[in-house]
């Protein structure tokens, strides 16, 4: 059995999902999200997202941690914020003893969805379709359970491709 907990990172905004797999599909355990306050200047939220996710992981015990990796975006800021953010998510992971795994925003989508090009909505969609959770948890929250389930679909396939 093992436990991951999936993180989406953001300097304003942190999603984290965990899920559970022992032998078949995933299981939905809890998911939330990290609000930092946008009053504060960058290295006070970075400061809150670590203390903060390192609470969330203290008490739902992950095995794994899985995060998506950093993409280009036209506002260089804002790709810088979200290595920033990542940055935390890592050390984090690291400082826990969980060993952490990262994905490519594509590998994400087209794990969960099929589609390595899909929309929010579709992710959104068929996370709570897959998981069988309620159209609350949306946002932030379905995509840190998108890079979960990325993660659980990659184990799954790693006892059948030889290294």
């Amino acid at each position: 059995m093992f436990r991951v907990i999936g993180v989406d990172p953001g300097t304003s905004v942190a999603g984290w999902g965990v899920l559970e797999k022992n032998g078949g599909d995933a299981r939905y355990v809890k998911s939330g999200k990290i609000t930092l306050d946008s009053s504060l200047k960058i290295p006070n939220r970075l400061h809150s997202l670590f203390e903060n996710l390192k609470k969330v992981i203290e008490q739902q015990r992950p095995t794994a941690l899985a995060v998506e990796t950093a993409f280009y975006s036209k506002n260089i800021q804002s790709t810088m914020r979200l290595g920033e953010a990542r940055g935390v998510i890592l050390l984090c992971s690291e400082l826990s003893g969980i060993k952490a795994y990262e994905y490519t925003p594509a590998k994400i989508k087209l794990s969960v969805t099929g589609n390595g090009n899909a929309s929010k909505e579709q992710i959104q969609s068929m996370v709570r379709r897959l998981l069988r959770i309620p159209d609350i948890i949306k946002g932030d929250e379905a995509d840190a359970l998108a890079i979960a389930l990325c993660h659980v679909y990659a184990n799954r396939l790693d006892g059948f491709i030889k290294r």
